[in-house]
C-alpha cells in the first residue's frame, strides 16, 4: 500500500539500536549523467543484456519465457507505431519464433489436461451418483453389518458392480484434482499443491472402503457352509465386525482429510482470476460442510456421512464443468496457469 516508504521508516526506526548506521539512499539523476550513460551505449561501451524481443501481441508468450524459462537477460516487448521502420533484428526473431514454438506444446498440453481433468470431475460425480442408486435398487441403503456378511451369497453380484463403480469415480475425482492443481499451480502453488496431496490421500482413503467386501467372500462361505454351528456363526460375525471397523476407520479418515483439501483449493481459487471469488467461496463452503459431516460421524455413526459425499460430488461436479470451460477458452485463460 505505501510501497517503499515502510523500509524507509523501517531503516530510521532501527537505526538507533544496532551498531550499524542505516540511512535511506535516494538517487538523484540529473541530466549530465544520463547524457553520460546514453553516451557509453552508444558508444557500444555498455551493452544491455537483451535475450528475447517480443512484439506487443506476442506478451503471453513473452510471460511464459520469463516465469518458465529462467531467463537470464532482459526480456523486451517492442512497441512500435504503425509506420515505424525499425524492425527486430534475425538473432531476435529466431529466438522469438524457437520461444513460439516451444510454448504452443506447453500450452496445448495444458489444455488436454485440463480438458481431461474437467470431464473426468463430471463423469466421477455422475458416477458416483450412479452407483448411490444402484446400492439402494439392488443391496439396500439400510443394510446392516451383520447383514451384509448373513445375506452376502444374494447381493454378491451387486457388491461386484458397486465397488467397480466405486473405484473408478474415485480414479476419475483423482484425475480432476490433479487436473485442477495444474491450472492453480502458478497464481496458488502452495495452496494448490496442498490442495492435491489432501485430495490424493483422501481419495485413497476412501478407495479402502471397498476393501472390506474382498473379505466377505470367504467368511460368507464359511458362515453358510453345511457344517457351521451357531458358535462358528457367530465367532465369524466378530471376526468380521472387527475386519469392517478397521477399514471404517479408514474410510471417515477419508472423509476428514477430503474435506480439507477442498479447502485449501477453495483457498487457491481465491486467487485465480479465471476461477474467481463466487467458486472459491463455493469450494471452500462444501468443503466446511464436508469437514462439519466428517466430525459428526466422529462422534456417532450416521446416514451424516452422505452429507460429505454429496459435498464432494458437488465439488467435482461444479469444478469440473469449470475446469472443462477453461480448456475450451485458452484466450482467456490466466497466462500463468498455462
Amino acid at each position: 500500500m505505501f510501497g517503499p516508504l515502510g523500509r524507509y521508516v523501517r531503516a530510521l526506526a532501527w537505526s538507533p539500536f544496532v551498531t550499524q548506521r542505516l540511512r535511506v539512499h535516494t538517487a538523484k539523476p540529473s541530466r549530465s549523467d544520463l547524457d553520460a550513460v546514453t553516451a557509453l551505449i552508444e558508444g557500444g561501451a555498455v551493452t544491455p543484456a537483451i535475450e528475447a524481443t517480443y512484439e506487443l501481441a506476442d506478451t503471453a508468450a513473452a510471460i511464459r519465457h520469463l516465469t518458465e524459462e529462467h531467463a537470464r537477460a532482459k526480456i523486451v516487448i517492442a512497441v512500435r507505431g504503425r509506420h515505424s521502420a525499425s524492425q527486430p533484428s534475425t538473432k531476435e526473431t529466431e529466438m522469438h519464433d524457437l520461444h513460439t514454438k516451444e510454448a504452443a506444446p506447453t500450452e496445448a498440453q495444458t489444455d488436454s489436461t485440463l480438458r481431461w481433468g474437467g470431464l473426468a470431475g463430471i463423469l466421477g460425480s455422475l458416477l458416483m451418483l450412479f452407483t448411490f442408486g444402484f446400492v439402494a435398487a439392488f443391496v439396500g441403503m439400510d443394510i446392516t453389518v451383520e447383514q451384509s456378511l448373513t445375506r452376502f451369497p444374494d447381493i454378491k453380484a451387486a457388491r461386484t458392480v458397486e465397488n467397480t463403480l466405486y473405484l473408478l469415480a474415485l480414479l476419475l475425482w483423482l484425475v480432476h484434482s490433479l487436473g485442477l492443481y495444474r491450472a492453480l499451480r502458478r497464481t496458488s502453488p502452495g495452496p494448490a499443491l496442498f490442495g492435491a496431496v489432501l485430495s490424493i490421500v483422501g481419495l485413497v482413503m476412501l478407495a479402502a472402503g471397498a476393501l472390506p467386501h474382498v473379505a466377505t467372500a470367504p467368511l460368507s462361505e464359511l458362515y453358510h457352509a453345511a457344517g457351521a454351528s451357531p458358535q462358528d456363526q457367530t465367532a465369524l460375525l466378530l471376526v468380521w465386525h472387527g475386519i469392517y471397523a478397521m477399514f471404517n476407520a479408514l474410510l471417515v479418515t477419508g472423509l476428514v482429510i477430503l474435506p480439507m483439501g477442498l479447502i485449501a483449493f477453495g483457498g487457491a481459487m481465491l486467487g485465480a482470476p479465471d476461477f474467481g471469488t463466487r467458486i472459491g467461496r463455493t469450494t471452500v463452503g462444501l468443503g466446511v460442510a464436508g469437514l462439519a459431516a466428517a466430525t459428526a460421524l466422529l462422534v456417532q455413526d450416521s446416514l451424516i456421512a452422505a452429507v460429505g459425499l454429496f459435498a464432494l460430488i458437488g465439488f467435482h461436479l461444479i469444478l469440473g464443468r469449470k475446469t472443462f470451460k477453461l480448456a475450451r477458452a485458452p484466450h482467456s485463460r490466466m497466462v500463468a496457469g498455462a
